[in-house]
């Protein structure tokens, strides 16, 4: 089978188009299967697929060779592979990505827009799929490079601008925002130090954005951001006073207020269903307040609610925020979180708090 697979492989590059279709929709009932990739990983598809992408005009095609190359690098059996291309992957997909969101944003019918969308997709589920490891991070994040977080800054526009719009852009039924993995990118290469100093500039106010889409419809949009967020606060606990409580004195470059994210991750927790008494109020920040008078709808994800739980023990590392928390009534959130919730790790992860 492998001399068959092979051969097969090579028709990726065959000068007669028809032929070259056949491979690759071939290639792409492969990938579907571990017997299959496990065929392919001993093969040059790899390089084949990715010298074909940048070179493919057609929107069909073009769907079909990153269908392949997502399926391909989801597979432990392709990493060595993949590692050895990081960044020559990260520059011919941001390309394709970068190319198709600008399409998207011009006059499309329905139809075309609904095959760019596609293609930025399964762009994004590439790049998430990659940014598994360290290497692929760095190599994302272009580390050491004179254009150093350029692609990142891309990412990170498109996941903004395009959310910013409100619906989904694909008007079918059932399919996911288009843009939702993006969100997993950003998550990915928050682990990374290049990755946190751009989500944290406090010019540039990302973590005003990503705080804004964290109550974002899209379950994969709202996990993405939310995990950034976390992951930006390991050990940052200058940054920490300035995001949990956006204090004024911890704003010395007089930069305009950013998020207070001590409050806007609460907001994802509180229910209406259950109403704060009285004494619940005193002090209580005001958006939690209305959004229990007024029918708010809390998170019920676990992994979700584990993910806004872990951010809040990371700022919680510093004294003054504990006591800005305390003074919020943060307390009144975990405790109605506690009862509404039966998860043994949100549990755990209150208590702790």
């Amino acid at each position: 089978m492998a001399d068959e697979v092979g051969e097969l492989v090579g028709f990726l590059v065959d000068p007669r188009e028809q032929i070259q279709k056949i491979a690759l929709d071939n290639v792409v009932g492969l990938t579907g299967s571990e017997d299959g990739i496990s065929a392919l990983a001993r093969t040059n598809a790899i390089p084949l697929l990715l010298k074909l992408l940048p070179e493919s005009s057609d929107q069909e095609k073009t769907a079909k060779i990153l269908a392949a190359l997502v399926n391909l690098f989801a597979s432990e059996q392709c990493t060595a592979a993949v590692r050895e291309r990081e960044g020559k992957i990260c520059g011919c997909v941001m390309g394709v990505l970068s190319e198709s969101a600008k399409a998207a944003r011009g006059p499309l019918s329905q139809h075309d827009a609904n095959k760019t969308w596609t293609i930025i997709e399964l762009c994004a589920m590439l790049l998430t799929n990659l940014t598994q490891t360290e290497s692929a991070v760095d190599a994302l994040l272009q580390k050491g490079e004179s254009v150093e977080g350029f692609y990142v800054c891309q990412l990170l526009d498109i996941l903004i601008q395009e959310t910013n719009k409100g619906d989904n852009p694909r008007k079918a039924k059932g399919q996911g925002h288009p843009i939702a993995h993006v969100a997993s990118v950003i998550m990915n290469v928050s682990q990374g130090e290049i990755g946190q100093h751009l989500i944290l500039d406090k010019k540039r106010n990302i973590m005003g954005h990503l705080c804004k889409l964290s109550s974002h419809p899209d379950d994969t949009i709202r996990r993405g951001v939310l995990g950034a967020i976390k992951n930006c606060f390991y050990g940052k606990q200058s940054d920490i006073l300035y995001f949990a409580t956006n204090d004024p004195k911890y704003n010395p470059d007089g930069i305009p207020s950013g998020p207070r994210l001590g409050v806007e991750l609460g907001k994802l927790l509180v229910a209406s269903e259950k109403k704060f008494s009285e004494s619940d109020k005193e002090g209580m920040a005001e958006e939690w307040v209305a959004l229990n008078a007024g029918g708010g709808k809390a998170e019920v994800d676990v992994s979700t609610i584990a993910l806004i739980l872990e951010t809040y023990l990371l700022l919680c590392i510093s004294r003054p925020v504990r006591e800005y928390f305390r003074a919020i009534q943060l307390y009144i959130l975990l405790r109605d979180l506690d009862l509404r919730v039966d998860d043994e790790r949100v549990t755990e992860l209150v208590c702790e708090l």
